[in-house]
């Protein structure tokens, strides 16, 4: 005799709230996410602008300088980026393009730090948000989430291989550091 084994139901509510919120999520449930809605999936590129105070980079620059043995603005640059990038393959928030990325760096949320990088790495099974907020828009508080489709955002696994595709500002911050 076979057992039926139920699903757990999907808050879909509280998921979006706390991405909203910018609350970790285990991959278990991102994944459960995923798997229930496969109309849901995105692959493809993906951009992420990554933020860092003056603090954090003046420590990534001491610790770059001791390895890379170079006062070269340029050279010490990809050292620190990788110094302070931080990847742990959980599941980050991406934009489809770069107008969501400006679309976030207008927000309050990017001010309260001095520099950032700009990262694309290629998705593969990621969760498409403003798929997702459209498919429960009768479940969900859709007026709450409709600025996800302002940021274009999807959330994939943050693993090792990406791309830098603007340091510009670490970069002139880096020359301003070596200098004083």
């Amino acid at each position: 005799m076979k057992r039926l084994i139920r699903k757990a139901e999907i808050d879909y509510n509280q998921f979006l709230d706390n991405l909203l919120n910018s609350t970790r999520f285990s991959n278990s449930e991102v994944d459960s996410v995923i798997s229930n809605n496969p109309n849901c999936v995105f692959s493809g590129e993906v951009y992420r602008a990554l933020y860092f105070d003056e603090v954090d980079m003046e420590y990534a620059l001491k610790q770059s300088e001791k390895i890379a043995d170079t006062k070269d603005a340029k050279t010490l640059t990809g050292y620190v980026i990788s110094e302070l990038i931080s990847i742990d393959n959980s599941y980050q928030s991406f934009s489809k393009n770069m107008d969501g990325i400006e679309f976030f760096h207008k927000s309050e949320l990017s001010h309260n730090s001095s520099s950032r990088v700009i990262i694309k790495i290629n998705a593969t099974n990621g969760l498409d948000v403003n798929l997702l907020v459209n498919k429960y828009k009768d479940k969900v508080d859709y007026a709450e989430f409709s600025e996800f489709s302002s940021e274009n955002e999807v959330l994939v696994k943050f693993n090792d291989i990406y791309e830098i595709i603007d340091d510009s500002e670490i970069y002139e911050k880096i020359k301003e550091l070596i200098n004083n």
